[in-house]
């Protein structure tokens, strides 16, 4: 696994429409800057207007260069890497016990730069640049062994707090769930029952993805220039903790890999195609590279550390993508029209399935509920996957494979929770009688250097 390893987790893949806005508590920023006192009776020169380019041209170089030294120590962290190869030769000579001192440095630099004159953009260039050397630096401590508290580790690298799991809503859940599965047995029996009635036979999987990514790519063409060049290629794996991932390559091309070891549903392959692809990963970082690296100079965003901020709106629009170009019941249309029949389905099966899917989609929330009392102190894997298994559709066999995920990439599971909550909070708080269509929103969020903080309401800008 290399360069764009965003991963959709096992069954989170069934997630179509995240729904559900929690209220969540984003972390103000660190390291502000306290002004040097001048030496008495002699007067401060003047402040200069603004940071020149080259000056946070140069931090941002050096940010992108510690991010690719970090890489060495942890396979997962890079998540994807285009610049130039010469600054990835250069970092071979970080040494590591220099990359965290660096960071600090870089960020005190960052801090005494001039204030900005007013760009909107520049000031969340600034904010965002800031806060991801502060995730470096906490990757690189918790790499030298100092451990946090899971909402600890999820405010330091993803500037996020999740809310208190939801056990009224997740027991609504499970009891419509369990009125609605068809069958005799257990819920987890009639859940797995269902799912393989419900996969693409192996030999139609190939024409039933690029089904979904034409359209997908159809409709986000509709809101979105995507340069004519840009391409995404399917290729299978087996033996991944995940489902799918984007591996982003630069110049415009992704290859979208997927997990066929287990069941593939039908509604997987529409997720796969839309959460990595259209409009979501693959657009992300296409619309980045073209605006800010290639139109704006911006190199930090030739890199994408996986533990990171950026991850947090990444996972969270890619996760909301599907219902930015499938809203209403043109999901199930489309599954019932074109997807069900291709897959050798029965179409009026379609509506159901999509009811069905909502549901798991919520009950998938219990999965960072899961991770966390993994990873506590005092957490343990059959613990966490028993406390799972009551709370969701799978069996504790299914639940202990599950936590897989979790095991091997920790906290980054809030970013399937946090991100969503957060892009649908913000949509929805821009959206407006006579405003941008919630298309254009989305695509403004896939265009603009925004933290997680800059989500809510009252961080709108």
């Amino acid at each position: 696994m290399r360069s764009r390893k965003t991963r959709l987790p096992g069954s989170l893949a069934l997630a179509l429409v995240p729904v559900l806005v929690a209220v969540l508590v984003v972390l103000a920023g660190t390291g502000a800057h306290t002004p040097t006192s001048t030496v008495p009776h002699e007067p401060a020169p003047p402040p200069r207007l603004a940071a020149t380019t080259n000056e946070i041209g140069e931090i941002a170089e050096g940010y992108v260069k510690l991010v690719l030294a970090a890489g060495r120590y942890d396979e997962d962290y890079v998540d994807s890497y285009f610049g130039p190869p010469a600054w990835r030769e250069a970092s071979r000579s970080i040494e590591r016990s220099e990359i965290a001192p660096e960071g600090r440095r870089l960020r005190g630099a960052l801090d005494a730069l001039p204030e900005e004159t007013g760009d909107r953009m520049d000031a969340l260039r600034r904010a965002f640049l800031g806060a991801h050397l502060d995730a470096l630096v906490a990757v690189m401590e918790r790499l030298d062994g100092y451990t946090l508290a899971f909402d600890e580790e999820v405010a330091a690298l993803y500037d996020v707090v999740a809310p208190p799991f939801d056990e009224t809503d997740n027991a609504a859940a499970l009891a419509e769930l369990d009125g609605l599965l068809p069958g005799e047995g257990s819920l987890d029996q009639r859940y797995l029952s269902w799912t393989m009635a419900s996969q693409v036979p192996a030999d139609r999987l190939d024409g039933v993805l690029k089904a979904a990514l034409a359209e997908g790519r159809l409709r986000t063409l509709a809101f979105v220039d995507l340069p004519p060049e840009e391409e995404v290629e399917l290729e299978y794996v087996t033996g991944e903790p995940w489902g799918a991932f984007n591996d982003y390559r630069g110049g415009y091309r992704s290859v979208v890999q997927v997990n066929v070891d287990g069941r593939m549903p039908i509604g997987r392959a529409l997720v796969i195609a839309c959460h990595e692809a259209y409009p979501g990963h693959h657009v992300f970082n296409v619309l980045q590279e073209r605006h800010l690296v290639e139109g704006r100079g911006w190199v930090e965003f030739s890199v994408h550390p996986l533990y990171s901020p950026q991850s947090v709106i990444a996972e969270g629009t890619a996760c909301q993508a599907t219902a930015i170009v499938f809203p209403g019941e043109e999901r199930d249309a489309f599954l019932a029209d074109t997807l069900f029949p291709l897959a050798g389905l029965k179409p009026e099966d379609a509506a159901m399935y999509g009811r069905i899917v909502d549901l798991v989609e919520r009950l998938d929330r219990a999965r960072t509920e899961a991770a966390h009392r993994l990873l506590a102190p005092d957490g343990n894997r059959l613990g966490a996957a028993s406390w799972l298994a009551r709370h969701s559709y799978l069996s504790l066999r299914a639940a202990l494979s599950d936590l897989a995920f979790a095991r091997r990439y920790g906290s980054y599971t809030i970013t399937y929770s946090a991100g969503p909550d957060l892009v649908r909070t913000w949509l929805d708080a821009n959206a407006h009688e006579g405003g941008p269509s919630e298309q254009e929103l989305f695509a403004r969020l896939l265009l603009e250097p925004r933290l997680p903080r800059d989500l809510l309401p009252d961080g709108s800008r």
